[in-house]
């Protein structure tokens, strides 16, 4: 995006490249502040991120904002009332852990957030939901499934299916996406879809086996793309 197409107060989706060229983003060791700002940069190279615009700078065409994250490592926090008497503290005065880790009941880590304010390109942001694009075009995509699923049965048909519906829920509960995953994702959904579009069509016409010459369906499918 353009900076005049951005509003201050808004959510873009960030994409940051998989790599960011030297000659454009130098580290020098007499700017220390510039040379931790790119090394923020090259962080989160390759991610996808919901980024929420706090300045817009039109001179350089840049963005300041800020994504939130979450880390178990938190500099302080203060103990409850609860966990003081657990340590056998006095009670009254303020007690606070200082440059440790959270943990829950079952002694797992727990993820504390905060927001990271970042500058960056506004060519980087996109609109907010703006969908991943497949890696491969939909009609090969279809193609390659109809060819698998060729005298596959019923149940077979239907556990493809549900693998690729299982390979999305993985993908999703990453907590954070980079462009391998978000494209991952969106190819998983398509291929799962295909699949149950099969095991719907062999349930309507009876088929005890896929044969693609008898999918109207996806004839007809192939025939619009042509015209």
């Amino acid at each position: 995006m353009r900076t005049q197409n951005i509003e201050v107060g808004q959510t873009y989706t960030a994409q940051v490249p998989h790599s960011l060229p030297g000659s454009r983003y130098p580290i020098t060791r007499n700017d220390i502040d510039g040379a931790l700002k790119v090394y923020a940069l090259k962080a989160m190279c390759g991610h996808r991120f919901a980024f929420t615009v706090t300045e817009i700078h039109h001179d350089t065409d840049t963005v300041t904002g800020f994504r939130e994250r979450s880390t178990p490592h938190v500099d302080s926090i203060e103990l409850l009332p609860e966990q003081i008497a657990a340590l056998g503290l006095t009670a009254g005065p303020r007690y606070f852990l200082v440059g440790g880790s959270v943990f829950d009941a079952d002694h797992k880590t727990v993820g504390m957030p905060y927001l990271q304010t970042v500058t960056m390109p506004a060519r980087w942001l996109h609109p907010l939901g703006e969908p991943v694009p497949l890696p491969v075009p939909e009609s090969e995509l279809w193609s390659e499934i109809r060819a698998e699923a060729t005298g596959m049965t019923a149940d077979q048909v239907t556990e493809k299916a549900e693998e690729f519906q299982e390979r999305m829920d993985r993908l999703q509960e990453r907590e954070e996406h980079t462009y391998w995953s978000e494209s991952s994702i969106r190819e998983n959904e398509a291929r799962r879809d295909e699949w149950a579009r099969i095991s719907a069509v062999m349930a309507i016409q009876e088929m005890s086996t896929y044969d693609p010459e008898n999918d109207i369906e996806s004839l007809d499918r192939e025939s619009e793309n042509r015209d």
